[in-house]
């Protein structure tokens, strides 16, 4: 990334359910920018370059109650887990 002046990136997961009749879709999405130099231990992949907006930390300098909150997959199967329950009720 050196040379670019915009380092805006965004995290995005997607997943899809198919209950044999027909797919649901669920996705989110965690803005932020790609930092200069990786920071972090936890995680994997590109986790320590992307620090998420507003937070000021890359993935991998997060505690696990931070990625509750900011992580991409996590908010996706938090959507997951809402149909399904309301799907059971």
């Amino acid at each position: 990334m050196d040379g670019f002046k915009d380092r805006s990136a965004t995290a995005r997961a997607f997943y899809v359910l198919y209950d044999g009749k027909e797919m649901k879709h669920f996705d989110s999405t965690v803005d932020g920018t790609i930092v200069k130099t990786p920071r972090g231990a936890n995680g994997f992949g590109w986790n320590p370059i992307f620090e998420v907006k507003g937070l000021g930390k890359t993935y991998a300098e997060m505690t696990d109650e931070e990625w509750s909150v900011y992580g991409a997959r996590v908010i996706a199967i938090e959507k997951i887990k809402s149909y399904l329950d309301k799907q059971q009720a």
